[in-house]
């Protein structure tokens, strides 16, 4: 389970123990067919049923990845980075791919998306503060 979604034990005993997940790890969670709402909340089915089969690409939500790439865009912004449109496109694709593929009704994927972006602005604010780390992408403005 670890190496499927590319976190060290240690860390999945973290997040088995009751420490909240990073977007990334939600997002390959949800990529190996789990319903996310259901990982943060406990409510609803433990799979989510149209889970496609690892490898197989989702099909492109154009809205939500719009949405998606707007909120990474802002956040970068607020958190006084300049990302390049490339940056925050590959961003919000990852965040928009597990968002996807954690399924859920149209509310369950807007409370994921405020999940993602808030990881994404404290990853970025832990960057300012680590300036000698990765900078998540941007550089500071």
């Amino acid at each position: 389970m670890c190496a499927r979604m590319g976190v060290a034990l240690r860390t999945y005993a973290h997040y088995a123990g009751g420490r909240a997940p990073s977007a990334e790890a939600l997002e390959a969670i949800g990529r190996m067919g789990f319903n996310i709402y259901w990982l943060l909340t406990g409510e609803e089915e433990m799979r989510t049923p149209q889970a496609a089969p690892e490898g197989a690409p989702a099909p492109v939500d154009e809205d939500l990845y719009g949405k998606v790439t707007e909120a990474v865009s802002v956040a970068y912004k607020e958190c006084g980075y300049t990302a390049t449109l490339r940056q925050v496109a590959a961003r919000a694709a990852r965040i928009a791919a597990g968002i996807t593929a954690a399924g859920g009704t149209p509310d369950q994927q807007e409370y994921g998306l405020r999940l993602a972006v808030d990881q994404l602005r404290r990853d970025l604010r832990a960057a300012i503060a680590n300036p000698t780390g990765d900078l998540a992408g941007g550089q500071k403005a």
